[in-house]
């Protein structure tokens, strides 16, 4: 996969979007849809590798000189660990449903475990028995197309790369202490009902990243872009803007918090 979309000043930075476990391209399709300029600047590109190190240099072997960028839950620890890595290359950070911990002790096992279960049910049906209901705010419980919309993906990307991202998640280190010294223009949204990666690790993010602006969705769970795109594309549109802004005149990186 390479980069097709044009870098020059006057395109606008461009936008990478980073993938969560068992995604694909298709969770950004509805919020995407919402914003005319997000959709014509955006690139949703794949995670690889099966350790945070890995998935960042193939994204930086690939990626252009200088992007925003944004992910979601797994995709929003690569991303930020990213900006981390490479500060002279990412101009913008948007992290959704993200976590800046690293796994706590002794969670390996059970997150391994995960996968010998999925490959016995099969990852459709272990979507909908062991994910789905921790995935959704309670009122989209009922919400059979996104249930099965996100039951597609996970059969779309497999067994293996459910493995590799297993791995990548396992690997991960904490990048809390690293967050003071970023210097751009940052977003965390997280959904005020994400029984996975809840509010409190959300502000934990923001309130780390000098000058990062928070969003908590009331009506949302863990799948921001699917539950409430339309929320999603209205934050990062302003933030992208503060991200050109920052481009134009670098004393703008930082808004006030």
């Amino acid at each position: 996969m390479e980069w097709d979309l044009p870098t020059d000043r006057d395109s606008g930075l461009p936008l990478v979007l980073l993938p969560g476990t068992l995604c694909d391209e298709t969770l950004w399709s509805s919020t995407l849809a919402r914003d005319a300029v997000l959709a014509a600047r955006a690139r949703p590109w794949p995670l690889a590798g099966r350790s945070v190190a890995q998935a960042c240099e193939q994204l930086a072997a690939r990626l252009p000189r200088r992007f925003a960028l944004a992910g979601f839950s797994l995709g929003a620890i690569v991303a930020l660990a990213l900006a981390c890595r490479m500060p002279d290359r990412v101009a913008g950070l948007c992290l959704i449903a993200g976590n800046g911990r690293g796994l706590p002790p002794g969670q390996a096992p059970a997150r391994r475990e995960t996968l010998r279960l999925a490959g016995e049910l099969g990852l459709g049906d272990y979507v909908r028995a062991h994910l789905w209901p921790r995935y959704v705010a309670r009122a989209a419980l009922g919400d059979t197309p996104l249930r099965e919309h996100i039951v597609a993906m996970a059969e779309r990307a497999g067994l293996q790369r459910y493995a590799d991202q297993i791995e990548i998640a396992i690997h991960r280190r904490d990048s809390l202490p690293a967050l003071p010294g970023l210097r751009l223009p940052a977003l965390v949204v997280g959904g005020a009902q994400d029984a996975i990666n809840p509010p409190a690790l959300q502000r934990e993010l923001a309130e780390g990243i000098p000058g990062c602006q928070l969003l908590i969705v009331p009506d949302a769970g863990h799948f921001v872009p699917l539950e409430t795109p339309d929320k999603l594309a209205a934050a990062m549109t302003g933030w992208l803007r503060r991200c050109d802004g920052a481009r134009q005149d670098p004393s703008n990186a930082q808004d006030p918090a």
